[in-house]
């Protein structure tokens, strides 16, 4: 598991030769011009708006990582920067199970590069077997989901697109990914920028109104709503998280004391201690 330090990001500009400490595995003394000599792509994963996804090996240790590749033209051209810079740093401070775990940042000259957890499927492709998914395999996706937010947002950390494409799996658990969007908020901080999937909006984003976390809340109602779970109490609390007024949504962290999430609770504990 990665430390604290060697969490924290560090740009490794590959074509200036400087800041060459990086979070990843210690490796020999050498010089590399391009991304592509210390990562072999084998997969595409997915593409963003404005970035790339691949699993990648790492020629050197020959772990594989999901990296993130953002083009400095793309950067340049619409200004990303600033948002670049704010991903990476939250990024850096988060460690949670459900989240994907951010191993650090390298560039060249063309191209900056995330360097993440590799999870091959997300939420979204489970989709149109959610008929072959038993009522309690439901429950523990939307626990760990619940469980994740509330960890972000105990940290005021606002993802603002919350959607089954970067809700990603691995081994059958939920791993909280892209944060290309988020936003730590300092203070009563409010936002107003209108970002994130329509379909998933909170109604006071779509209308440029000011907003916080809550506006995850009622995306994550959206998403829980789409598992169809049969049990009265999720479907109360898909209710609550999809209303229209914000301050009538309740907390993340409130959700995960329903009964039926202590019983979730009580099997994940011991499929651990097998």
């Amino acid at each position: 598991m990665a430390t604290y330090e060697n969490r924290q990001p560090q740009i490794f500009n590959i074509k200036t030769k400087q800041n060459i400490s990086m979070p990843l595995p210690q490796t020999p003394r050498k010089e590399y011009f391009q991304i592509s000599d210390r990562f072999k792509k084998i997969k595409f994963l997915g593409k963003g708006k404005y970035s790339d996804v691949y699993m990648a090996v790492d020629k050197i240790t020959n772990c594989i990582f999901a990296i993130k590749i953002i083009k400095k033209s793309i950067i340049n051209q619409f200004n990303l920067s600033k948002l670049l810079t704010q991903e990476i740093k939250i990024l850096s401070q988060l460690n949670h199970s459900n989240i994907m775990k951010f191993y650090g940042v390298m560039s060249d000259d063309k191209e900056v590069v995330i360097i993440l957890e590799c999870c091959e499927s997300s939420l979204y492709k489970l989709y149109d077997k959610l008929d072959q998914i038993n009522e309690v395999q439901k429950q523990q996706m939307i626990y760990e989901i619940l469980q994740a937010f509330s960890y972000l947002h105990d940290r005021r950390i606002v993802h603002r697109d919350v959607k089954p494409e970067n809700i990603m799996m691995i081994q059958n658990h939920i791993k909280i990914g892209d944060f290309g969007l988020a936003v730590e908020l300092k203070g009563k901080q409010k936002l107003k920028s209108i970002c994130g999937t329509p379909y998933y909006m909170a109604p006071e984003v779509c209308k440029g109104l000011e907003y916080d976390n809550k506006a995850d809340c009622y995306s994550l109602g959206v998403i829980i709503e789409e598992l169809k779970c049969k049990s009265n109490e999720i479907r109360n609390m898909v209710h609550i998280l999809k209303q229209n007024d914000c301050n009538l949504r309740g907390n993340v962290k409130d959700f995960l004391q329903l009964k039926i999430f202590q019983k979730v609770k009580q099997i994940l504990s011991q499929t651990i201690l097998k």
